[in-house]
């Protein structure tokens, strides 16, 4: 076992790379690398584990080579201040993604697995395994290039330093959460930016994201409320305003203004609403029965009327509906059968994945 260890932290490797320990001695806990979901994917194949590999020292740490068929991959690990950073290289061309560095599960008790998408999920161990894998930005994605694994005595941050050329997956093995990032090649660069920051802090989501927004801080690249505010005014009234979700189905038996001087009657003096309209490469479609809303310019001045009404549409433009026109079927993502990616599907009606506009 290689050792190095620094102010907080301690970290050890096993020769071989197949295992590796980080100490939180401030927290009493450690965190160990589970190798056995950890590896690389080839296109088209499931993820493989790395063979046994080869630990040394360097001056910035310790690097773990393995050898593949086509090269080797080397892993490095260094220590920060209260971090210890992964950074991964690749020489094998046939390799598509790697871990980076793999799922860090707490060596004692139980914990608990927080990811970035939707709203944020916090995962636990009951239910089947399962297994996601998705990318960064957008709808479905992950909103920020961090993961938190909760345990009981401390937390572990996994903070991810590039932009770009990362996928997130996560779920559930073996009756327990499961978390990691896994890089690839930039198709121009090759394997740049492949590097994480692990963080040990307090235990909770609620001091992981406290970290993850420091080291935003740190590279300059949060924006706080001010300049979101002063980049759009309107922002301001989101703060303790009602978000009102009108439907997606249009409903012609509704006053919409009326509801909206009712709610203000009740005291919500800033209201949200959404979507008044509906928008779409194409609106000949029937959501459940009904026709997508769209109110008309009188409905929509009638509510933006009411003090503190203020108005949105709902529009997504990631994906389209085969309305047979050639306009629509150039902008069709293709699948490796050159056939369009489907995705979304309400009733008899399917959606196909469109480029990005």
């Amino acid at each position: 076992m290689l050792e190095i260890g620094g102010r907080g932290l301690s970290l050890g490797v096993a020769e071989d790379g197949s295992s590796v320990v980080i100490s939180d001695r401030a927290r009493a806990c450690a965190w160990r690398l589970d190798v056995l979901h950890a590896g690389y994917r080839r296109a088209n194949q499931p993820r493989q584990p790395l063979p046994p590999g080869r630990a040394r020292r360097t001056a910035s740490g310790i690097e773990i080579s393995y050898k593949l068929e086509g090269g080797a991959v080397r892993t490095t690990y260094a220590l920060g201040g209260d971090y210890v950073e992964v950074s991964v290289q690749c020489e094998d061309p046939g390799v598509e993604r790697l871990s980076l560095p793999g799922p860090l599960l707490p060596e004692k008790g139980g914990y608990e697995v927080a990811v970035p998408v939707y709203q944020g999920l916090l995962l636990g161990g009951e239910g089947e395994d399962w297994e996601l894998s998705l990318s960064h930005g957008g709808h479905l994605s992950f909103s920020m290039a961090m993961g938190a694994v909760l345990g009981e005595r401390g937390a572990l941050l996994v903070c991810h330093e590039s932009p770009s050329n990362w996928r997130a997956t996560f779920g559930r093995a073996d009756g327990r959460p499961t978390f990691q990032f896994e890089h690839g090649p930039c198709p121009v660069d090759g394997w740049v930016g492949a590097t994480v920051r692990l963080y040990p802090t307090d235990p909770g989501v609620t001091a992981a994201c406290k970290r993850y927004r420091a080291r935003l801080k740190e590279r300059d690249l949060f924006v706080g409320w001010q300049e979101k505010i002063a980049r759009k005014p309107i922002v301001k009234d989101l703060f303790g305003a009602l978000i009102a979700f009108v439907g997606y189905n249009a409903s012609p038996s509704i006053d919409y203004a009326a509801c909206a001087r009712r709610l203000r009657e009740r005291g919500f003096e800033s209201v949200f609403y959404y979507p008044v309209r509906m928008c779409q490469y194409s609106l000949d479609f029937q959501m459940g029965g009904d026709a997508p809303i769209w109110l008309s310019d009188e409905q929509v001045q009638a509510m933006k009327a009411v003090e503190g009404a203020h108005v949105g549409p709902w529009g997504w433009v990631i994906e389209g509906l085969d309305d047979g026109s050639e306009a629509m079927r150039a902008i069709y993502r293709l699948g490796p059968d050159g056939r369009p990616i489907p995705n979304w599907r309400i009733d008899d009606q399917q959606w196909y994945l469109v480029c990005t506009p």
